[in-house]
């Protein structure tokens, strides 16, 4: 029996220029938990993005984050 270790994923929040103002790294399962940590995390961000390594995974607007 294998278990499938959790991936690295990175947030980033960008401000209102665009500029990433943060960033941090998630561990999660697969994308959509990636995407459900990151609206938990940063509730009243802007916009961020979560990467996996060079793969864009998801950009959050705000409504996203508030969901």
């Amino acid at each position: 029996m294998t278990t499938n270790a959790p991936s690295k994923y990175r947030l980033y929040c960008l401000d209102a220029l665009g500029r990433i103002s943060m960033a941090e790294w998630i561990d999660a399962e697969n994308d959509q938990h990636a995407i459900q940590q990151a609206q938990l995390l940063k509730r009243d961000a802007i916009k961020c993005e979560v990467w996996n390594g060079s793969r864009l995974v998801a950009r959050l607007d705000a409504d996203d984050l508030a969901a």
